[in-house]
């Protein structure tokens, strides 16, 4: 009998041994199983990732693209607007210097100084006239109080008949306007009020 028991326990040491390795191995299974499942989802993150990445890229790229294709266009509409607005100065230009070119052949050969000054007379009208067009206005000066924003003190002299402190007299050089901006200072004579 102890030899029926001690084959009963070696077989149920050996069942107890066979169940804790197959208990051990469900388990490394289980754990390997896990692991081959989460490299696999890794895998499949990291994969997603790539193409998300590369989506991104692709465009980034085409906005790069965009960017410098409108850069180039919108430079180019500037140089044809600049040409444009060139054109049509010149243009409107063009009419005042072939007058110009009329009134000097006129009087070439005759030297009558009535007919050039006639001629510079409808000049200086189409000259005004295509500055009106354009919307730039000559400074009103001689009279007014001085205005360092539109005038240039070129001469001063004390006066008593004026009616500023600092008043313009006399204009050497005419002043343009264009809106609210200044193309070009009146030169003026300013004068000084004495002080008594």
């Amino acid at each position: 009998m102890s030899d029926q028991n001690e084959q009963k326990n070696e077989e149920l040491m050996e069942k107890g041994a066979d169940k804790s390795n197959q208990e051990t191995n469900e388990k490394v299974n289980h754990y390997e199983s896990k692991e081959e499942s989460e490299i696999k989802s890794l895998k499949e993150e990291i994969e997603l990732l790539k193409s998300e990445i590369a989506a991104l890229d692709d465009s980034y790229r085409r906005k790069v693209a965009e960017f410098d294709n409108y850069r180039k266009r919108i430079l180019k509409q500037m140089e044809e607007t600049a040409t444009e607005s060139t054109r049509r100065f010149l243009s409107e230009l063009l009419p005042i210097f072939d007058n110009f070119g009329r009134a000097l052949k006129s009087t070439e050969k005759s030297k009558n100084f009535e007919q050039l000054y006639n001629g510079l007379c409808v000049t200086n009208r189409g000259i005004m006239h295509f500055f009106d067009r354009i919307g730039v206005k000559p400074i009103d000066v001689v009279g007014k109080e001085f205005n360092p924003n539109l005038h240039e003190a070129v001469l001063m002299e004390e006066r008593d008949d004026i009616p500023f402190e600092k008043t313009v007299v006399d204009e050497l050089e005419k002043g343009y306007i264009l809106g609210d901006s200044v193309i070009r200072h009146s030169k003026v004579k300013v004068g000084k009020k004495i002080k008594k």
